[in-house]
């Protein structure tokens, strides 16, 4: 039976980056989902979407997660909507650097996505210069925003 759901959940999730979001190369970078079974045929499903910064701005505060929860494949698809969740800095910061989140605000919506752009820890300070796009710098950056 697990066998079998992980199989449904790859599909999942070139489902989901495929089909639920419209998506340009050059703006959102990818996608992931994880799972994790609480028992009682409960699930703790978290999923995210990675931003190009250098790209248009992302907003969306849920998204929407296809599931089969079942290994009778008659029995259908079920629609969760999961919500955005905000980026909390650990505490202390990893690598001696601030890492605050970044602040993405779009009409009514406004999400705290984390930076995971693969740059030097002298870039991702925004407290020093010179910063990603992410923080308004020069250098290539990438979000994470996550949802649950």
């Amino acid at each position: 039976m697990l066998k079998s759901f992980l199989k449904y959940s790859v599909f999942l999730v070139g489902l989901i980056i495929g089909l639920t979001e419209t998506g340009y190369a050059s703006h959102i970078s990818g996608g992931s989902i994880k799972y994790k079974a609480l028992g009682n045929n409960q699930y703790y499903i978290e999923a995210a979407v990675f931003r190009d910064c250098n790209g248009a701005t992302y907003s969306s505060w849920t998204e929407t997660v296809d599931a089969m929860c079942t290994s009778n494949s008659t029995a259908g698809w079920t629609t969760h909507t999961v919500t955005h969740l905000a980026f909390v800095a650990p505490t202390p910061s990893p690598f001696g650097g601030p890492y605050s989140g970044v602040t993405v605000n779009s009409g009514s919506n406004q999400l705290v996505a984390e930076e995971v752009s693969d740059v030097c820890d002298k870039i991702l300070d925004p407290s020093k210069t010179p910063n990603s796009r992410c923080r308004g710098g020069g250098a290539q950056g990438y979000l994470r925003f996550k949802f649950s």
